[in-house]
């Protein structure tokens, strides 16, 4: 499985108060998949497989995005940030290799549109100057990947087919601390962790996705 997305997204910013900012965007997004299945032709050897290829599946799709700050002092800033949902349609052609029935390959369809809606998210974070070389930092986010569960799969004999994948919503968490080493030089480290948008017994092959822990760790020099 082969899956790919390319975003373009203009933006607008706005200051109300000394204290208060908000912006606005939206986000161009181009998804592309390309999928390899192997069928299996009743022999024993791997190699008799045929497979079913989805290639050059691809859609474009449009998702807003709000963002806020608010700064409580010179120390302590707050940043929201919301995306809203999207729907994703792919369309694409379907190629059949190396079946032992030719008749079946010319009756099956030659094209597929696969569906999906991605989650709309919910930020926010902290940033705290602890001191004039010091910066801390905390974020809490949700994304509702529950709504990725159903992906639709529609043929064009008018067969169509939804797989539901029992996806949960999300939740992320994670912390950070930057400081100033020299009037050339910063260096900064974080934590972070993202929750399993799908069970243990419901996990595919074509999405095998768990919880994830991430460090970062990071220098920079003039």
């Amino acid at each position: 499985v082969t899956l790919a997305g390319v975003a373009l997204t203009p933006s607008i910013a706005y200051r109300v108060t000394d204290r208060l900012s908000i912006g606005a965007g939206i986000s161009a997004i181009y998804t592309t998949l390309d999928q390899s299945i192997s069928i299996r032709q009743g022999l024993p050897d791997p190699a008799s497989d045929g497979r079913v290829k989805f290639e050059d599946l691809s859609d474009w799709g449009a998702q807003a995005i709000l963002g806020l700050t608010y700064e409580f002092s010179d120390r302590l800033l707050l940043g929201l940030v919301y995306r809203s949902e999207m729907d994703t349609d792919l369309d694409g052609d379907v190629k059949y290799l190396g079946l032992r029935n030719p008749e079946l390959a010319s009756a099956l369809p030659g094209d597929i549109k696969i569906s999906w809606t991605n989650p709309q998210w919910l930020e926010a974070g902290l940033r705290f100057r602890l001191d004039d070389k010091t910066q801390l930092y905390a974020n809490v986010g949700w994304q509702e990947w529950s709504k990725f569960s159903d992906n639709e799969l529609r043929f064009s004999n008018d067969q169509v087919q939804v797989v539901d994948r029992n996806w949960d919503d999300t939740w992320h968490a994670g912390i950070a601390a930057a400081r100033v080493l020299s009037p050339k030089s910063i260096a900064s480290i974080g934590l972070a962790y993202e929750s399993s948008p799908v069970k243990d017994k419901y996990r595919t092959l074509d999405f095998p996705v768990d919880e994830q822990w991430k460090l970062s760790a990071a220098y920079g020099w003039k």
